[in-house]
């Protein structure tokens, strides 16, 4: 059985006229952005970025308004005496097919504004498996009306960010579905970073030096750089950003040894385990000590990190923080250089 849709209902093509009317006089255009991602399945290596295409909206907040006051007198609304937040409510009776009507309004959006991001959110896993369902049902009767237009639309997933990826990088329609709970849950793991505390279990002191030493260091040798102040002969880079860091601790006198850390050496933290880059132990001042676990990265401003890993930096601070008994204190920090490192010794 195919199910038919009826394009031409009048109700419903006012509600998408309602929409769309918002954003009278917007010109077509779209905004770049630039989306990077780890070329090296989550471990901190090399970066490759992509131009990331999103909605441009040009209208003043005043242009909104005088759009917004014709709709609502229109329907027989009082004007909205001011411009409050950038949300707008259509509202129509159940079984009327609201989920028809925003999908055609993502079509018609796009149509004349050459929007291309829309995300959609509802309240229960149900709901979205069935707004998918219509989407696959309705795909063929939107490309008749649309001459075609195409279109991806996917389930959102935390685990399958290729997805994501795509729908910030890719120039045509892009339809997320999520739930609003997927919002939340996120929001509720980053909010547990702002108050993490770790606390000292024990009053001794002690090192893991068996972890170096019960297992083999293996790598590629094309990957691989001599040096002289490693606990191993040579020190294995994932980027040009952690060879230059290696070979600019091996050259310098205040580093007296460094390690990379292997991957099992992780900071436990809300948001998953953390695996720092470098263990270094820094002599300053002639007697001074400090050891330092230096996450080297590509950028030093959290603004250009992602919220997890921004998050995890954040859990890895007040981890090392809570260690320090004695001075010698071990600081956790993020670094480029070892420029950067010295500078917070």
């Amino acid at each position: 059985m195919k199910l038919h849709f009826e394009p031409n209902l009048d109700y419903q093509l006012q509600a998408i006229e309602a929409v769309c009317g918002l954003f009278h006089g917007q010109e077509t255009c779209r905004t770049e952005f630039t989306v990077t991602r780890d070329a090296a399945g989550g471990q901190q290596s090399y970066l490759t970025n992509d131009l990331g295409i999103g909605n441009r909206l040009t209208l003043l907040d005043d242009e909104l308004l005088i759009n917004l006051h014709a709709i609502q007198l229109r329907h027989g609304l009082a004007p909205s005496p001011a411009l409050t937040s950038g949300d707008f409510t259509v509202e129509m009776e159940t079984g009327t097919g609201k989920t028809y009507v925003y999908l055609r309004t993502i079509f018609e959006l796009n149509k004349r504004y050459g929007f291309t991001k829309f995300v959609i959110v509802v309240p229960s896993v149900a709901i979205k498996e069935g707004v998918y369902h219509t989407i696959e049902t309705a795909a063929e009767h939107l490309r008749g009306i649309y001459a075609g237009t195409p279109f991806d639309f996917f389930l959102y997933d935390s685990v399958k960010l290729g997805q994501v990826r795509n729908f910030a990088t890719s120039p045509q329609i892009q339809i997320m579905v999520m739930t609003v709970g997927a919002i939340i849950n996120r929001a509720k793991r980053m909010a547990l970073v702002d108050g993490i505390k770790y606390e000292r279990i024990g009053p001794d002191d002690f090192y893991v030096q068996q972890l170096f030493e019960s297992e083999e260091l293996t790598g590629y040798l094309k990957s691989m750089v001599d040096v002289q102040h490693g606990i191993h002969e040579q020190v294995i880079y994932q980027s040009d950003t952690e060879r230059t860091f290696a070979e600019s601790l091996d050259k310098n006198e205040a580093v007296k040894v460094f390690a990379k850390l292997p991957s099992w050496i992780k900071v436990p933290t809300p948001l998953g385990a953390y695996n720092a880059d470098w263990a270094v132990l820094v002599e300053k001042d002639g007697a001074e000590r400090l050891y330092f676990v230096v996450e080297t990265k590509s950028t030093l401003h959290t603004g250009d990190m992602r919220p997890i890993e921004e998050g995890k930096i954040k859990c890895g601070e007040a981890h090392f923080k809570a260690l320090a008994v004695h001075e010698p204190a071990v600081r956790y920090t993020v670094a480029r250089t070892l420029g950067d490192v010295l500078a917070k010794s």
